[in-house]
């Protein structure tokens, strides 16, 4: 159907995890020519027949503006002309009734030649011997619709699977999409994975190890309970970030300091600042400019550290990415100048 085509969505209906994804398309397809009404598996039926396929409208004769007194129809001759106009307008109103019936009655007939095309050969058995669509969709329901507890195990695997990271191979484009899917049907059955803080802390646990400038901003905004975007909008703020910074250098490590978590090291412990204080990399006053409080000095013996830190390219653009986050969206206005081991 022309709705299909447009979107260029085609999932195949081979097992229960395709089935909520495939049902979706297909409502859309049908609600876009008026029949879903017709074919809802969900819906209440308390006359199957008049509520699964269009009626066929009648067309109207003289005899229904001027019922006859006996057995012999009323004419055309015997109305007079407000009985004629009225029946004029009915036969108008009957025309384009019959078009939406015609119109309808097609979109069936396609619905049901998609149905079939979208599900697997194995599976067309339940497709047969129905004599309407909705007859088809109740029998796909039956076989293929996930219980709860199904759809909620399948639900958790994927969201554990993302929280392992970025696989290679995979595009980020899709692996964003993949998040703001389960993070969707987590939600609709009210998974615990994905209610409070915990989908944020999973997702910025997840791209720490590319982008630890963009995560640890986040961490530190979501620990100090500042505003912070739902997670559609976070992940929304990745996308910008990435498309906004096409050159960046993909971090998997704070440099000199070894591989972290969410500032952390594989063993549990804070990494230090390059400071060589206990806080993150976007606390640091000698880093961030934002973050350093009126009457604020340097010490000279943690600058000297610092610069010399600032040596390597890879904290150089860490340090770029937190300093610029920090303007962005704490909106402060002083200049970002570029950082160089003498120039903090």
């Amino acid at each position: 159907m022309e709705a299909t085509k447009a979107t260029g969505i085609t999932i195949i209906l081979t097992t229960q995890k395709d089935y909520p994804d495939w049902i979706e398309v297909i409502k859309t397809t049908a609600a876009s020519k008026g029949v879903w009404k017709y074919v809802d598996p969900a819906g209440a039926r308390p006359n199957i027949e008049a509520t699964t396929t269009p009626v066929l409208p009648m067309r109207p004769t003289p005899n229904d503006i001027k019922p006859s007194a006996n057995a012999t129809p009323t004419l055309y001759s015997q109305l007079d002309t407000n009985q004629l106009e009225e029946l004029r307008n009915r036969q108008s109103d009957y025309d384009r009734q019959l078009r939406a019936y015609d119109r309808e009655v097609a979109a069936l007939g396609e619905l049901r030649i998609l149905i079939q095309r979208t599900v697997a050969s194995q599976n067309l058995i339940y497709t047969f011997n129905c004599t309407t669509v909705y007859d088809v969709l109740i029998k796909l329901q039956q076989r293929f619709s996930p219980t709860a507890e199904f759809r909620e195990r399948e639900i958790v695997d994927r969201w554990n699977t993302l929280k392992r990271g970025l696989q290679r191979g995979t595009e980020v484009e899709y692996w964003l999409t993949q998040w703001e899917k389960a993070y969707t049907d987590g939600r609709a059955l009210d998974i615990p994975d994905v209610t409070g803080k915990r989908p944020y802390r999973d997702f910025l646990t997840a791209i720490n190890p590319r982008t630890p400038g963009f995560s640890d901003y986040w961490q530190n905004r979501l620990i100090s309970q500042e505003t912070i975007p739902d997670f559609y909008g976070l992940i929304q703020q990745y996308r910008e970030f990435q498309a906004s910074v096409p050159n960046q250098k993909l971090l998997a490590s704070h440099g000199a300091f070894g591989p972290t978590l969410n500032g952390r090291t594989p063993e549990g412990k804070r990494s230090p600042c390059l400071c060589g204080d206990d806080h993150r990399f976007s606390k640091c006053p000698y880093l961030i400019p934002q973050e350093r409080p009126q009457g604020w000095k340097a010490n000279s013996t943690k600058e000297q550290k610092v610069q010399e830190a600032l040596r390597s390219e890879k904290l150089r653009d860490l340090v770029e990415d937190l300093r610029r986050y920090a303007i962005e969206y704490e909106k402060k206005e002083p200049e970002l100048v570029p950082i160089r081991p003498d120039n903090l």
